[in-house]
């Protein structure tokens, strides 16, 4: 029951953080529909699931390496600035918001693996949170796929409940309204992209 209630409480830490993937998600529901961000947040659940379970197959030592690596982290600096153009530079039409027909769901679904991915910080997370189940609290297999098990759960909980409320605010958000949340989300993205490659 430990395991439960730590992973439980730390999905519930992870949904309350707002980041650069909450403005995505948001503007994405709000701008394409209920359907499209959460085929782009299965992209980001995707990603999440893999590097865990790739910490847990003693794959930590790549990883560490990875999110150390120059190159990596340039390759993900200069992908979150692009992303941060395209929502700066996206244009939004005048009049009500309506959803977009012909939704390129692959490429949504690409994109949350990306966003995610490409970020050292989130592989960086995965993994300390690794050492911790495995050498602090010296969990075994089945309470280790508990913990995380409860912890994605909550986290894919509020996630959908956020975007589902986001889609539903549709015919209460105008242009420029989309239009701030594109920047915000573009301008968080940008400086990722300057943190990723000289901070880091």
């Amino acid at each position: 029951m430990t395991a439960l209630y730590k992973g439980v409480l730390l999905g519930l830490f992870l949904s309350i953080f707002i980041g650069a993937t909450f403005f995505v998600l948001i503007e994405t529901s709000i701008n394409r529909g209920f359907r499209a961000a959460l085929v782009m947040n299965i992209g980001v659940f995707l990603s999440d699931i893999t590097i865990i379970v790739l910490t847990y197959l003693s794959a930590s030592d790549f990883l560490d390496k990875l999110i150390k690596n120059n190159y990596f982290k340039f390759a993900g600096g200069l992908a979150f600035f692009g992303f941060g153009m395209y929502y700066i530079l996206k244009k939004h039409h005048l009049g009500g918001i309506s959803i977009k027909k012909n939704i390129n769901y692959p490429r949504l679904f690409l994109n949350g693996i990306l966003i995610n991915t490409l970020n050292p910080s989130v592989i960086a997370f995965w993994l300390g949170s690794m050492v911790i189940v495995v050498s602090y609290n010296n969990y075994t297999l089945r309470q280790t796929i508990i913990f995380y098990v409860s912890c994605i759960s909550v986290i894919i909980v509020t996630d959908l409940t956020k975007i589902y409320f986001a889609s539903k605010l549709k015919r209460f958000v105008n242009w420029r309204v989309l239009k701030i949340i594109s920047l915000v989300t573009g301008a968080l993205f940008i400086l990722l992209s300057i943190k990723i490659i000289w901070f880091s």
